[in-house]
């Protein structure tokens, strides 16, 4: 039995149960160690509810889209997949998952190319005004697309 660690409204919270991988293995301090020098990626993180995960494919579509731009070769997704898996167990039902690949970094100078900014998670979307002292666009039509293509992302099984 899991310990608990409070009551909310008759539900027994439990502490979290907390599993690290790296390409479906354990966590080692090497493994961890080889990958922090590099200080650049990108990653998605999702939020599995009863084994599924809303808009499983366009995590996957981005992440490959992104391998295939900066490495010259697509995310094995069927991999990635069975890593989630892996590291879910049998039992496990919920969790935050987060996937990284490496990339290249955009510096200041770059981001004035691009037309706004935002930032996405669990939660929906947020628009992005400012980063350091780079005063970006918020622009309301994009933000309201980008909210719509959120809210129609079915819950995909894992």
């Amino acid at each position: 039995m899991r310990p608990t660690i409070g009551t909310v409204r008759g539900m027994t919270a439990r502490a979290p149960v907390r599993r690290i991988e790296i390409d479906g293995a354990p966590a080692t301090v090497e493994r961890l160690s080889a990958a922090a020098p590099d200080g650049y990626g990108h990653f998605t993180a999702m939020q599995v509810r009863d084994r599924r995960v809303r808009g499983l494919g366009l995590h996957l579509a981005r992440l490959d889209a992104a391998n295939l731009e900066l490495f010259g070769i697509g995310l094995d997704v069927v991999k990635v997949c069975d890593h989630i898996r892996h590291a879910l167990g049998a039992g496990t039902r919920d969790a935050s998952v987060r996937v990284a690949s490496r990339r290249i970094e955009v510096d200041t100078a770059g981001l004035r190319s691009f037309r706004a900014g935002f930032v996405t998670n669990s939660r929906g979307i947020a628009p992005v005004g400012q980063i350091d002292d780079l005063s970006l666009p918020v622009d309301d039509t994009l933000l309201a697309t980008l909210t719509g293509a959120y809210e129609s992302a079915g819950w995909d099984r894992i």
